[in-house]
């Protein structure tokens, strides 16, 4: 229990905190954020595909493995700079890219709502509900994109928030289940005695009883 306690702690010393500044961040940047994240990204990737290409060079007896690596530096560091050159453009095609998947599942789910589940099963319209809600917002985050609203990245933004704001409010209460149960212990009567002619483990395994 000790174990899973501090792990909270950690939680809300880092991957909380840092979920909440990016779902901040998005709302308030939008696009201006995800394609700074996106730039970072690549330059962590050119780093590595410098550190496959220097290694190859400092290496004076090359083999066929070696000039793999060289290949892969190369498609790498290529990667990176196109990455770092079009993250605009990579951020709308992967809003425009999510928006039809949506359109594209909402119509599936509208169809097989309709022309089977609907004779072949109760609740059919669960079904249709959500299949709606997918075309819908498919539809939507494709227009607003095109007209330059962040939809997308804002999304993105408030479910961290939702995550994070859930993972605080978790270790938080788990924090203070923690001084209840130190409380608790401390205040509670100590174990019995063990009863006459029990032995020492016996007694041992009483008192381990009453820890967590």
């Amino acid at each position: 229990m000790n174990d899973r306690l501090k792990s909270y702690k950690s939680r809300i010393a880092v991957v909380d905190i840092i979920m909440l500044i990016l779902g901040v961040g998005m709302l308030i940047w939008g696009n201006e954020l995800t394609n700074m994240l996106l730039r970072v990204v690549a330059v962590i990737v050119g780093i590595c595909g410098l550190v496959l290409l220097i290694n190859f060079l400092i290496n004076k007896d090359k083999e066929p493995f070696d000039w793999m690596i060289m290949v892969t530096g190369i498609i790498v560091l290529a990667g990176a700079v196109l990455l770092f050159i079009f993250a605009e453009s990579i951020t709308a095609i992967a809003v425009y890219l999510l928006g039809t998947l949506l359109v594209i599942y909402g119509l599936i789910d509208i169809i097989t709502a309709i022309t089977i589940t609907r004779h072949v099963g109760g609740y059919w319209w669960i079904s249709l509900i959500v299949g709606l809600g997918a075309l819908i917002l498919g539809a939507v985050a494709i227009y607003l994109n095109y007209i330059g609203y962040n939809t997308v990245t804002a999304l993105i933004g408030i479910t961290f928030i939702i995550a994070a704001i859930g993972g605080i409010v978790n270790a938080v209460q788990a924090y203070i289940g923690k001084k209840r149960i130190l409380k608790a212990l401390k205040n509670a009567p100590p174990p019995p005695p063990p009863p006459p002619g029990a032995s020492p483990e016996d007694a041992s395994n009483n008192r381990s009883d009453m820890e967590f």
